[in-house]
């Protein structure tokens, strides 16, 4: 399991270990899967290389990995999380869209992009 700590991504060590990141920007994300597992089996990548940079979302992400590890099915903290914010906001721009006269429709939602 790899965890990144500090300000600049390690990122010729994490490509020397076969890692795969989707572009060439220094401040990409390397590729993962939803177990927080990269490209190389059985490497597992959590917190800030990540894209969390939080010290309680890589303590979250470290004990999912070992659970995914020791077999038990759980559902990332993280994940959840996300998926609740996106629920969030396609109901307020619905609440938006409905809000708005069919005239003024296409106005409306420009403003509210």
């Amino acid at each position: 399991m790899i965890g990144r700590l500090g300000e600049i991504a390690p990122r010729d060590f994490v490509e020397k270990c076969g890692i795969t990141f989707p572009s060439d920007k220094p401040d990409a994300i390397p590729v993962l899967s939803s177990k927080y597992e990269s490209n190389v089996l059985g490497l597992y990548i959590i917190g800030a290389l990540a894209g969390y940079p939080l010290i309680k979302q890589a303590m979250n992400q470290g004990y999912d990995v070992i659970e995914f590890i020791l077999g038990n099915n759980i559902r990332p903290v993280d994940h959840e999380s996300l998926a609740a914010l996106l629920c969030f906001l396609i109901i307020v721009m619905w609440k938006t869209l409905l809000n708005c006269s069919s005239r003024f429709l296409h106005l409306c939602v420009i403003n509210n992009l």
